[in-house]
């Protein structure tokens, strides 16, 4: 897919440039989320990891869907979450019809935390973290770092060092985006996250780039939301904190 960038697109991009860094502010809602869809590429992309005002143009990376879709559905509505009371929310991704996952998080005033995640294949496997991981703390501004320490039944306890260190404009195949945080997640055992996200009201991050010291993996998330396809969870949504 071509990607042009019309004259009002350059527009939007030039008097984006004096923007001020976008917030994680504490108690923010989490957008509802329907029909997104899961692309993905394993080119290597080169892009700015620091830096205000960036612009990250990745309008001709080709990125193939999966077959993943994910959605964001209310606890109460999923059987089985009982190991999960907490959950203020639940991201069930369908993996193209052989399984389903559902990620429990939790998001409160001063951090947005994973605390779970059930697969639900022929072996039903269970994840459940005692010491939960903080995606984010809570108000997380541009410039902070923090550190974190979490543990679940089936591994040792991990450390994950999470810094906002970028802003700008995204620029994918399917979308501008502007006010993006990128967000760098350092892992123990050799891993570098990037993390692209839209804040206020938190809506899915845009791009993921993993980076393994053996490969280069990127996935991206083409939402469309739609309050319509699943008005039922409005309410929920709107006490959701």
């Amino acid at each position: 897919m071509k990607a042009i960038i019309s004259t009002a697109v350059t527009m939007l991009i030039l008097s984006n440039a004096n923007a001020q860094a976008p917030q994680f502010l504490s108690n923010t809602k989490i957008q509802p989320e329907f029909k997104t869809m899961v692309v993905e590429t394993f080119k290597p992309l080169k892009f700015e990891t620091k830096g205000e005002n960036v612009i990250w143009n990745f309008g001709k990376t080709k990125f193939k869907a999966n077959g993943d879709e994910v959605y964001v559905v209310n606890p109460k509505d999923v059987n089985i979450n009982k190991s999960f009371p907490d959950a203020t929310h639940v991201k069930k991704v369908m993996n193209g019809g052989e399984s389903i996952a559902y990620e429990f998080l939790k998001i409160q005033g001063d951090k947005y935390e994973y605390l779970g995640n059930v697969v639900t294949d022929q072996s039903f496997n269970v994840t459940k973290y005692s010491d939960t991981q903080t995606i984010l703390k809570l108000p997380f501004s541009f410039g902070e770092t923090f550190n974190d320490v979490f543990e679940s039944n089936v591994g040792n306890p991990l450390i994950v060092t999470t810094s906002y260190d970028a802003y700008g404009t995204l620029i994918l195949p399917f979308g501008t985006y502007t006010n993006v945080a990128l967000v760098k997640c350092v892992y123990d055992y050799g891993v570098t996250e990037y993390k692209w996200y839209q804040t206020g009201p938190y809506i899915r991050l845009l791009a993921t780039q993993v980076e393994h010291p053996d490969y280069t993996y990127t996935v991206a998330f083409r939402n469309e939301l739609s309050p319509a396809a699943n008005s039922d969870l409005t309410n929920w949504l709107g006490d959701n904190k």
